[in-house]
């Protein structure tokens, strides 16, 4: 990322063509309407009670004014304002501020930058080369994640030791009470504490809420601050003892001991408070990764309900009148996508279900949407929807009574497969072909009606009544339907439910039985056992086209919901992507041709992939350098994306450190030139070693 920048102090020359108060200096990105617009916000005016020639050593104590504003056209602008003294002439009264601009809010969020600029390294409190035009500021916050982690513990210990977290839990509730409609916070408290606070509640938040956090960390009187929350010194020209709280701010006065009174404070207050309390960086980091790979906009009044699924996400404690509007939440966002997430949603709808007619309306809505998106694993739609049998009668066709009312029964029960063979049994008698094909057709479209017969169940039947199970079309389909849906199918052990059904299927193509399937179901089980052997029959392709072709013909046949196997086959080509050798004119596009088939999994996997290579793993110089440029490219595209942030810094640092260090010289060696990996090795190359020595210090 780079951002324009501007200079703003007393000086002999500068923009402005004379001497004064001016821009000395700017990026050229930046015009006059701009700089203009920056204007109010670069004034410093000394505290209160301040000597008119203020030594060197009072001037150490004045604040610093760390500001965040947005300007009309939507830029960003982030801000640093420190008092100097005297100017080149002897006057009293200069001042420093320093800009950074961007016309994409997003940048100053990616790297937490506001929590991180308090002691950030690139503010400057002069013109050091004496230029009007400045470059744009590259790779500001751009730290590796050590360094950042660092940076979070010492900020947790200073507020912890600056402020009184009870009024710090307040100051987020009031936050949370206050932003709709917008309601300043006004802090009279040192410099230092406002950044440490504003910043601790910046760590936490959704970006889209961060982006509209406006703050400043100084300023002598806050009613000419537009800053959302602002902080100010003893002895403000703001009415700080004013008998009555106005409606239009919440005063936090830590110099007088002055609060507002307010309500209980939310469950995100609460939670976030104690995790800073009890200096827990990595639940925090945790959390926020959480709410980057929600990645929706969150109103500041639904961030209880994140909290809320984040802590059952967890298995975390959480009080149970805040259970069921998170749920609520989480099916109106169809947060479900998230597989994980939805696991522990249907387990929590589960122990709720029983004793509650919401919980069991919320299971039904959840069922719905899950359901209507087509994308989500088969075996948490299966649960759920055993959930919604398990509270309503199933419809049944009718061509023998008895069959048909028993495999109602069936559909009903909790051990279909043994109902059901202990059924067929008696029915079938010491004869195989007692039972009709038509009425066995029946009997399985009523005790599974929705197609899909699981391994274990599908075993149990036709194990033991192979001849007479197997005659059925409709069992085979569905026994097919659930072995596509088994999450060892491309890798099941011997001996295991999965390879002793797919082993009886086998037979089931040499048996006459075979010529009786309808020919969708043939084909369908043809492409079932195909893929039990695409593990050993991919390693043998030996172009990448093939290779690719080979994903994108497993990913048509796979159900979009069997997350499990469909993860395996991304991971093995990936893997098989790094060792590539050779010089195929495919192999640069051939994770851009796997992010088209599922980009979601690609990204989930390569970062899987990359995070598990050992020490001294062989990566071709080839693939490594494509993999570079990749990540690079991405990253630069989306540089919100938390996910993609973890594995261009984190990730792939680590991989790229675990290289056998002879192919870690030539990657080196090739790419010494390229002013990106420059770029990415200088700022990231140093995260390893500080995250190793930082872990030892912990212990």
């Amino acid at each position: 990322m780079a951002f324009e920048q501007a200079f703003y102090t007393s000086a002999t020359a500068g923009l402005s063509g004379s001497r004064g108060f001016q821009f000395s200096a700017a990026s050229p990105g930046l015009d006059q309407a701009i700089l203009s617009q920056l204007l109010p916000y670069a004034q410093y005016t000394v505290p209160p009670g301040c000597s008119p020639r203020p030594t060197a050593e009072e001037i150490a104590h004045f604040p610093v004014a760390l500001a965040f504003h947005r300007l009309p056209g939507g830029e960003a602008v982030l801000l640093r304002s420190k008092y100097l003294g005297t100017d080149d002439s002897g006057r009293s009264g200069n001042f420093f501020t320093h800009f950074l601009v961007s016309k994409d809010p997003s940048e100053f969020t990616t790297r937490m930058m506001h929590l991180l600029a308090w002691e950030a390294d690139f503010w400057q409190e002069g013109n050091p080369q004496g230029h009007q035009q400045l470059a744009p500021l590259a790779g500001a916050g751009a730290i590796g994640p050590a360094q950042t982690e660092m940076r979070i513990a010492k900020a947790c210990d200073l507020l912890t030791s600056l402020v009184d977290l009870v009024q710090f839990e307040n100051l987020i509730n009031c936050f949370q009470t206050g932003l709709n409609p917008q309601r300043r916070l006004i802090i009279a408290a040192p410099d230092e504490a406002v950044a440490m606070m504003v910043g601790c509640l910046a760590l936490v938040l959704p970006n889209n809420l961060l982006e509209r956090l406006t703050f400043t960390t100084y300023s002598r009187n806050p009613d000419r601050s537009d800053a959302l929350i602002c902080g100010t010194a003893a002895g403000s020209e703001f009415a700080l003892g004013a008998g009555t709280e106005p409606s239009r701010h919440y005063l936090f006065d830590f110099f007088a001991k002055r609060f507002p009174k307010l309500p209980q404070n939310t469950l995100f207050a609460r939670t976030i408070t104690r995790w800073y309390r009890e200096k827990d960086i990595g639940r925090l980091l945790k959390f926020k990764g959480f709410v980057d790979r929600v990645n929706i906009a969150v109103e500041v009044g639904q961030l209880d309900h994140l909290m809320a699924l984040y802590l059952m996400y967890r298995s975390l404690e959480l009080p149970p009148t805040a259970r069921m509007p998170a749920l609520r939440f989480f099916i109106e966002r169809r947060l479900f996508r998230i597989p994980q997430l939805l696991d522990v949603i249907i387990n929590v709808l589960k122990e709720q279900a029983e004793n509650s007619g919401e919980a069991a309306r919320a299971l039904q809505a959840l069922y719905q949407a899950v359901r209507d998106t087509g994308e989500i694993d088969p075996i948490q739609t299966e649960r759920l929807r055993q959930l919604l049998e398990q509270r309503r009668p199933q419809p049944a066709p009718s061509l023998d009574p008895e069959l048909n009312t028993e495999a109602l029964n069936v559909s009903r029960s909790s051990n279909k497969a043994g109902d059901a063979l202990a059924l067929l049994k008696k029915l079938a008698g010491s004869g195989d072909g007692a039972i009709p094909v038509r009425e066995l057709d029946s009997f399985f479209r009523t005790a599974w009606p929705e197609g899909l017969i699981q391994p274990d169940d599908a075993l149990a039947l036709a194990g033991p009544l192979p001849k007479v199970i197997l005659r059925s079309n409709r069992f085979v389909e569905s026994a097919v339907n659930g072995l596509l849906h088994a999450q060892d199918l491309l890798a099941s052990e011997s001996g295991s439910i999965t390879s002793r059904m797919l082993q009886i299927l086998k037979d089931l193509e040499s048996s006459p039985l075979h010529q009786t399937l309808e020919d969708g179901t043939r084909a369908k089980l043809e492409n079932c056992l195909k893929l039990t052997t695409w593990m050993a029959d991919f390693s043998m392709y030996k172009s990448v086209n093939q290779q690719l072709a080979s994903v994108q013909e497993t990913f048509a046949t796979l159900p979009t919901r069997n997350h499990s196997s469909r993860s395996q086959v991304m991971g093995k080509a990936i893997l098989r992507f790094l060792t590539a050798q050779g010089k195929d004119e495919a192999l640069p596009h051939f994770l851009n041709n796997l992010r088209k088939i599922h980009e979601p999994l690609m990204w989930d996997r390569l970062g899987h992939t990359l995070q598990q290579l050992p020490r001294n793993s062989v990566i071709s110089v080839d693939a490594f350098k494509i993999l570079f440029k990749f990540l690079n490219d991405a990253h630069r595209e989306n540089p919100n994306n938390g996910l993609l942030e973890t594995i261009y810094w984190e990730y792939l640092m680590t991989a790229f450190h675990n290289l056998d260090p002879k192919i870690r010289k030539k990657i080196e060696a090739e790419l010494a030139h390229n002013a990106r990996w420059t770029e990415w090795h200088r700022q990231g190359g140093g995260w390893l070693s500080g995250l190793t020595g930082w872990i030892r210090r912990k212990k």
